[in-house]
């Protein structure tokens, strides 16, 4: 508040009564006099409102986001955009009236447009200009011996050490193919990665397809191709992914079988992946189809029960999560029957699974322990259940104080593929089911609200309403807005037009492109800035905020 509006106020006040100097006690909500200073008031309102809306949602929406003020008998709430104005309206304005009244106060927004971020916003495209050419997308370290094996991918592990190693013939390119989340990006890294660590000084890179092309095209854009080329034909090894995207590009095709040659009579090694095997890439020119089979071809299937349960099982390990065989292929179990008909099991599908189980059990932590209302165990075999906190129930059976993740939080987190109707029964290690093993869905959930969803979605990535809300185009805000209405889609029965509604944009067009932006950075598996500058998978990031949203759901109905 400024000081005009300060000194204003105490000429308004009468000279002979002393200024307040405590703010009125919340509960008896007293009105201040008319010669309290404006602070003093705004310092009760304040006090009042987070009693009502909450501190978490008084800081972020009222406090930071927007912005309170008192001037004469007037609340005063400063926002950016006419859309912020309408959300906060709609949220808090009953809320607002009702406190500000017991002060003897109306309330009044008022739209304010800051001029400072308009002159920054020109300059991150200036300075996008003069980057440095395209690179392939950020991605975690990978190794070798992080790589799970089993009879559907022990061919692509064996053949990827080889080149690691230097066992496969120089010169002779290997293919890995598969469907997507079967593990091929993994190992192209941990080639990368092995061959670096064990000759030193060599020259390795892992390019994705497309990055090769961007490369590629702003190399050509600068006139500097020849150095474009000698980077890459320098390379002692050379791992290219998704190669099925140069597909109905002869021009890329022709660069990138002159790099083979190149890399082949260097007595350098190329590796690719791709979602095909070579004579089934279709729109590509003989040439490079003859050079790529050639080589070796390996193919990594979808992942069978066995291997999928020890991927679970390292997947929690990797994250410092305790959890039992048993539990892990109930997990297995409840994403393969959630898999769409003709689908297949992926990698990726057991890592948003242990995602949504572990933000569930981080969540709700000992809170679903052995007395959740309502939940039952029913034995195998046997026709009357054991309530959740019997004697003798399983020790993976919930969570607990040792912070093991058990059946319970597994339910809790896939409980659209474990109904009493379609439940995942555990197969013990001597053949029989072990008690437990069959879990009910515990109750029914409430309908989620865009509200709640949006109001998620802000405290994850550290955005307020009004920013959300407003012109802006900060990556994490507009990301903001792009997962706000993909999780409102999925969670919700909200159309478009209210999702638009909910998140202050104009019009439903708007978050209609925000969705389809998102589903095609799902697509390449992109990583992103949830805000705590720490890089994670999109798809991650949406099931954990997915199973915050059904676990909170649950906690209300439990």
């Amino acid at each position: 508040m400024s000081n005009d509006h300060a000194s204003l106020s105490a000429r308004a006040a009468s000279p002979t009564t002393p200024a307040s100097t405590h703010a009125a006690p919340v509960a008896t909500a007293k009105p201040m006099t008319r010669a309290a200073l404006p602070t003093e008031v705004l310092g009760s309102l304040s006090q009042s409102l987070i009693a009502a809306v909450g501190a978490e949602r008084f800081q972020r929406d009222l406090q930071d986001g927007a912005g309170l003020d008192v001037e004469r008998d007037t609340l005063v709430v400063r926002v950016s955009s006419q859309a912020a104005r309408d959300v906060l309206q709609r949220r808090y304005d009953q809320t607002l009236r009702q406190i500000a009244g017991q002060q003897g106060l109306g309330v009044e927004y008022r739209v304010h447009a800051p001029a400072a971020p308009v002159a920054s916003a020109a300059a991150p495209k200036a300075t996008s200009r003069a980057a440095t050419p395209l690179t392939s997308r950020s991605q975690p370290m990978a190794t070798l011996a992080d790589f799970v094996t089993g009879a559907c991918n022990r061919l692509g592990h064996d053949a990827a050490a080889a080149v690691a190693e230097g066992r496969l013939p120089a010169g002779v390119p290997l293919v890995l193919f598969g469907g997507c989340g079967t593990g091929k990006t993994h190992l192209l890294l941990a080639m990368v990665e092995a061959m670096g660590r064990k000759r030193p000084g060599s020259q390795c890179r892992y390019l994705t397809a497309e990055a090769f092309m961007a490369e590629f095209g702003v190399a050509c854009r600068d006139d500097r191709t020849d150095g474009f080329r000698k980077r890459l034909r320098s390379l002692d090894l050379l791992c290219l992914d998704d190669v099925q995207v140069l597909a109905s590009k002869p021009g890329m095709q022709q660069e990138l079988q002159s790099t083979l040659d190149a890399i082949r009579d260097r007595g350098g090694r190329v590796v690719m992946a791709s979602q095909q095997h070579p004579r089934k890439l279709e729109q590509f020119s003989e040439a490079l189809i003859s050079r790529l089979s050639g080589g070796m071809s390996a193919e990594l299937s979808p992942p069978d029960a066995s291997t999928a349960t020890k991927v679970v099982l390292a997947l929690a390990g990797r994250r410092g999560l305790m959890i039992d065989e048993p539990v892990a292929r109930a997990i297995v179990q409840a994403v393969a029957s959630h898999v769409r008909t003709g689908g297949t099991l992926t990698i990726r599908d057991l890592e948003g699974a242990v995602t949504k189980v572990e933000a569930v059990h981080r969540l709700l932590g000992n809170t679903i322990g052995a007395t959740v209302p309502g939940q039952t165990y029913s034995q195998a075999g046997a026709g009357t259940g054991v309530g959740a906190g019997a004697a003798g129930a399983p020790a993976g059976g919930g969570g607990s104080s040792s912070g093991r993740i058990g059946m319970i939080a597994v339910q809790r987190a896939l409980g659209e593929a474990m109904t009493p109707h379609a439940t995942a029964t555990v197969v013990g290690s001597g053949g029989a089911a072990s008690p437990g093993s069959v879990v009910a869905r515990i109750g029914p959930r409430r309908p989620v609200l865009v509200d709640q969803v949006v109001s998620l979605v802000c405290d994850r990535l550290r955005v307020t309403m009004i920013e959300l809300s407003g012109k802006g185009r900060h990556h994490r805000v507009v990301l903001a807005r792009a997962v706000a209405t993909a999780l409102a889609r999925r969670c919700t029965s909200a159309s478009y037009p209210e999702i638009a509604r909910a998140i202050g944009r104009p019009n439903h067009s708007t978050v209609i492109t925000a969705h389809q932006r998102l589903t095609e950075q799902l697509s390449r598996n992109e990583m992103v800035d949830a805000g705590d500058g720490q890089p994670v998978a999109l798809a991650a990031l949406l099931d954990e905020l997915a199973a915050r949203i059904g676990a909170a759901g649950s906690a209300r109905t439990a």
